[in-house]
């Protein structure tokens, strides 16, 4: 499903059903909202910096586990700012899980586990592209 909200595309992946049918029939229903909500947590991060810097989203996606935001012109954005934006989502995951100890150990637990895997050096990972920056040495431009 696409729809657009002011210049932004908002992409609905039709598997979030399949795996809502799974969970529903394998009563995991909570575990997966729990998830799903730190990761929009994860997610609103990268948006407030990405707001904060008055750069634009072209394309919000909703996948079945997890999200991901493409910026416009983005290959014309300085790499000080991306560096900001792709650090500004596991920030907000620590910061969530230190917040969460006063409301429940297991979310506190899951956002740390988000922002410190979201920071490994693997493909489509915030920490693979932070790595690149620095190994392409643009940041010191």
């Amino acid at each position: 499903m696409k729809i657009k909200i002011f210049d932004t595309y908002v992409l609905v992946s039709p598997y979030i059903l399949l795996v809502l049918l799974w969970c529903m029939i394998n009563n995991k229903i909570n575990e997966f909202l729990l998830c799903f909500t730190a990761l929009f947590f994860h997610e609103c991060g990268h948006i407030a910096m990405i707001f904060i810097l008055k750069e634009k989203i072209s394309i919000f996606e909703i996948l079945p586990f997890g999200f991901s935001c493409k910026l416009k012109n983005q290959t014309k954005i300085e790499d000080k700012k991306i560096l900001k934006i792709l650090i500004a989502g596991p920030a907000t995951s620590f910061i969530v899980a230190g917040l969460s100890l006063l409301w429940t150990k297991n979310f506190a637990i899951l956002n740390l586990i988000i922002g410190l895997t979201n920071l490994l050096p693997v493909y489509r990972l915030d920490g693979m592209r932070i790595i690149n920056i620095f190994i392409e040495n643009k940041i010191y431009k």
